[in-house]
């Protein structure tokens, strides 16, 4: 068996179909997954992000969630909700302040 694999591997250095490496002369690769920690701080953002949309206002965080969530047009939301294209601008701003305001105590952050 170790006859064979070594006369195949021979026969792929000649044909130069597979290049060969020491394992010492490889980069070292960092694992771009995020690591334990970050998964964690994460699931903690995501919680405090949906704990702090449940005490906004109904019209607020519907109109957050088609913007940001559903990555609808001004005029989209407009159109999906009967709204002018500047209503729909001025209340989105409500809405990201009044999500600010309510996600700045859970996260802990000063208010500025």
């Amino acid at each position: 068996m170790q006859i064979a694999r070594h006369a195949a591997l021979d026969v792929l250095r000649r044909r130069e179909r597979v290049g060969f490496s020491a394992l010492d002369a490889l980069p070292e690769v960092a694992d771009p997954a995020p690591g334990p920690d970050a998964n964690y701080a994460g699931r903690q953002r995501q919680a405090r992000l949906l704990d702090a949309l449940g005490q906004i206002a109904p019209e607020h965080r519907e109109i957050l969630l088609l913007r940001e969530v559903e990555d609808l047009s001004y005029a989209d939301i407009g159109t999906t909700l009967g709204l002018t294209e500047g209503t729909v601008k001025s209340r989105l701003a409500r809405a990201r302040t009044a999500l600010l305001a309510r996600y700045r105590p859970l996260a802990g952050d000063a208010d500025d």
